[in-house]
């Protein structure tokens, strides 16, 4: 497809390697204000030598939880996307930044804590690959919103992102003494 525009656009995909987005060949298209809904596993797949950009882009996640991309990004190289390498979970969401260059740039995500009793919540990063999450401030993260358990912050570049309690202990600490937890310890990958 080339010189093509596609506006207000919702993508779900069923069945197994069934990309949302094909492209191969494709020049000068745009895609603006797309959604790719939360059941697509398979979101973009394309070969060298494209030139697709996208504007306002969401990736929905589950419970609400999503990553927006406000501003533009431009898929000029071969890869495929899949659910994997872009995945928004239970109080988290990640992108992997070293596979999808492209992707890894400043975005909106917003995580959906319901069911989870935060005092104060506050974003967190893991900016090593490992386990452990350090608290987020700018300019990696900054706070846009909390409100109705939905906590929406932007960021500066990919790793990945969870929620925490502003005060006390995190996943990935280490306890030397005794300690009282006053909430729920909830770690990325765990279900409360």
């Amino acid at each position: 497809t080339n010189q093509v525009t596609f506006t207000n656009t919702t993508i779900h995909t069923f069945g197994t390697d069934s990309f949302a987005i094909n492209m191969t060949g494709s020049q000068n298209v745009l895609f603006n204000n797309t959604i790719f809904a939360y059941d697509t596993t398979d979101l973009l797949n394309s070969s060298a030598g494209v030139n697709v950009n996208f504007e306002n882009t969401t990736f929905q996640g589950l419970n609400g939880s999503n990553i927006n991309y406000n501003s533009t990004f431009n898929v000029n190289v071969s890869s495929a996307v899949r659910k994997i390498d872009l995945n928004i979970t239970f109080l988290k969401a990640n992108v992997n930044s070293s596979k999808i260059l492209y992707l890894n740039t400043t975005a909106h995500i917003s995580i959906n804590y319901s069911g989870i009793v935060f005092t104060t919540p506050q974003v967190a990063f893991n900016h090593t690959g490992g386990t452990n999450f350090t608290a987020c401030v700018s300019p990696q993260c900054d706070d846009i919103s909390t409100a109705n358990n939905l906590e929406t912050f932007g960021v500066s570049s990919f790793t990945t992102y969870t929620l925490i309690e502003t005060a006390g202990t995190f996943c990935g600490d280490t306890i030397m003494e005794n300690t009282t937890l006053t909430s729920d310890l909830i770690c990325p990958g765990s279900t409360p």
